[in-house]
């Protein structure tokens, strides 16, 4: 053997070698999987999402048209592949379409745009063969089984459609053979029905004087008019001639577009009702009483001068199902006489912005939309207990929102601290409680938990006087007491401290009070302390003007186990203002911070500065206290 043709033999045996190897490596289909025995349809819920959702059963489309294989339903609604607004397209992760093996068991559904709703993909293979199997040669198993699945696929997704079960087209009975419709243009603007021969067939829209068509429970006979073979007794709007067996029927005409019905309450011819149902009447008087005609309006409440009186009466008056929508335009609140009870409202008042939907169920008003709290950013809540108005309504029958001075402002600090806490958010705000300046309150009022839409409330006293001999007072009562969680900002308020044994502002544990400028205390009683605490809590005295000290006032910081208190104002010991303990430290743990402090006036005689029995802290801060060093005991430090 030559050496040329030696190398010519090594080159082919090279090439057959790089051949096997590169097959050894060549990816094989996998087999055509089994076709399930399920509907081939997927279903998604996506909410403003392009979708990317996998189809979850096997495609067999050859090419890339992928319109031709699926069918894509929105809502209810079939969409195209090429809607500018629902357009989607199928692709798969394996490669192009038309160069990929079949089936296709990996396509995903996408949107061009993000859309909202139940998505549900449908198998809809449009049958064709553009192939076919190479003649005089074998046909491979996975070819054989790849054609036949996918035959077997469509009369699948045919049988899902015409199954008269579960299907989706109209079927007959077995035995039955249903003519096909007339053509398009003769069923146009027609009715679909069925003949006496229950076969479908189209049926015109009556109009004018054609003839009735007989229905369940009436039979007809003759023509032109048709009259029923049964009694019929006339009514409102239908009148019957002449009696008999055979009554004839006439209704009168009625005008285009008209709405016609009985807004009296009572039995009564119809009416037009079209300018009488449904609408806005708006109220701008102080008072308004709903009447039959407002069902199905809005009421527009705008009155603002003061608080409106909205009457509801009895539902006796009114159709069954009647609502009425009542909206509060103005900026004062909306006095809710004869309504019916609404948990969310603690006094019966709708307050600006707020709205109310109620609603003649079963012969009584049912509230169907409720308001909830009053949201308002920076809210001033006026209180005066000359011109206000209590709770039950007083002051001329009206009712107290509290969002103005005089008539119609709460007539209790209490009143308020309730309104403020039962029914306002304020929306990251802080509420005011506004005092009318010059009046006198005699009250003990109890403040506790956070307020919602804010931590901190302020009380205003505009220079008006606090006493401890009012309701909710008794020996060791508070004018405010601030407990677990609530933190309150007091200024231009004098104390009296008129009971035995009672306190200006007491704190309870995790309660907060920031005093500003313009407190003052006087006393007349025994036994009384300016500020106190039972165990933990905050006062922060860091008013910018001296407090005036009047009268009698026993102590002026008695403090619990635990509490904190700053110091941050100076005091002013007017005439021969009496005052026996500065500060007083009953527990363990209390700090009191001394911040820029001083005092002016008579020092009373005998008072003690300090009084500790358990080991707290006062730290004076190079500051001066009033009254003479005490003895601390249990480890109490002063320094």
């Amino acid at each position: 053997m030559t050496r040329a043709r030696r190398l010519i033999l090594a080159g082919f045996a090279a090439i057959s070698l790089m051949s096997s190897v590169a097959a050894s490596f060549a990816q094989v289909p996998a087999p055509v999987p089994a076709l399930p025995d399920s509907e081939r349809r997927t279903s998604y819920q996506i909410n403003a999402s392009t979708c990317s959702c996998a189809v979850n059963f096997q495609i067999y489309g050859d090419s890339n048209d992928f319109q031709n294989w699926v069918e894509v339903w929105l809502n209810g609604v079939q969409v195209q592949f090429n809607d500018p607004t629902f357009g989607w397209t199928i692709t798969s992760p394996s490669g192009s379409l038309g160069s990929i093996a079949l089936p296709i068991t990996n396509a995903v559904l996408t949107f061009n745009n993000p859309q909202t709703g139940t998505v549900q993909i449908v198998g809809a293979r449009r049958p064709r063969r553009t192939s076919q199997f190479s003649e005089n040669q074998g046909v491979s198993a996975r070819n054989l089984n790849q054609v036949i699945t996918d035959i077997v696929a469509m009369l699948r997704e045919v049988w899902d459609k015409i199954n008269d079960v579960t299907g989706r087209v109209i079927v007959g009975q077995p035995g039955e053979t249903l003519p096909p419709l007339p053509q398009a243009s003769a069923r146009a603007g027609q009715f679909l029905c069925f003949n006496s021969s229950g076969q479908p067939t189209t049926c015109p829209i009556v109009s004018g004087s054609g003839t009735l068509q007989p229905g369940t429970g009436i039979s007809l006979s003759g023509t032109s008019p048709t009259t029923i073979s049964q009694n019929t007794t006339a009514g409102v709007g239908i009148a019957v001639a002449p009696s008999g067996s055979a009554e004839q029927i006439s209704i009168a005409n009625l005008n285009a577009n008209s709405v016609w019905c009985n807004p009296t309450g009572s039995t009564a011819a119809p009416q037009q009702c079209l300018a009488s149902i449904g609408g806005t009447r708006v109220i701008t008087s102080a008072t308004d009483t709903v009447q039959p005609s407002d069902c199905f309006k809005t009421l527009e409440i705008s009155f603002s001068s003061g608080v409106e009186m909205e009457t509801l009466p009895g539902p006796g008056g009114f159709v069954s199902g009647c609502p009425v929508w009542f909206v509060n335009t103005g900026t004062r609140g909306v006095g809710l006489v004869g309504f019916p009870s609404m948990p969310s409202l603690n006094q019966p008042i709708l307050y600006p912005g707020q709205s109310l939907l109620v609603q003649n169920i079963g012969a009584a008003w049912t509230p169907v939309v409720v308001p909830g709290r009053y949201r308002v950013i920076g809210i001033n809540v006026f209180v005066d207990n000359v011109n206000g108005c209590a709770n039950s309504g007083t002051c001329s029958g009206l009712f107290a929102d509290g969002l103005a001075a005089g008539v119609g402002a709460f007539a209790s600090p209490n009143q308020a601290l309730g309104f403020v806490y039962a029914q306002v958010d304020t929306i990251g705000s802080f509420p005011t409680i506004l005092l009318t300046a010059g009046q006198s309150y005699a009250e003990c009022d109890q403040i506790q938990g956070q307020l919602t839409g804010t931590n901190v409330g302020f009380i205003n006293g505009n220079g008006s006087n606090w006493s401890t001999a009012g309701p909710g007072c008794a020996s060791g009562a508070a004018a405010l007491n601030i407990g677990d969680n609530a933190e309150w900002e007091i200024s231009n308020i004098t104390f009296f401290l008129s009971a035995a044994n009672s306190f200006g502002v007491f704190i309870h544990q995790t309660g907060v009070v920031d005093i500003l400028t313009g407190v003052h205390f006087t006393g007349s009683a025994s036994n009384t302390t300016a500020f106190a605490s039972d165990h933990g809590g905050f006062i922060n005295v860091q008013s910018g003007s001296p407090m005036n000290i009047t009268g009698t006032v026993s102590t002026f910081l008695s403090l619990g186990g635990g509490t904190q208190a700053l110091l941050g104002v100076g005091l002013n010991f007017v005439g021969s203002a009496s005052m026996t303990n500065f500060i007083t430290i009953n527990g363990a743990g209390a700090e009191v911070a001394v911040g820029l402090f001083g005092f002016t006036g008579t020092v009373p005689a005998g008072l003690m500065r300090d009084n500790c029995t358990g080991p707290s802290e006062i730290s004076l801060n190079l500051q001066t206290l009033p009254g003479t060093a005490g003895t601390p005991a249990h480890g109490c430090q002063v320094f």
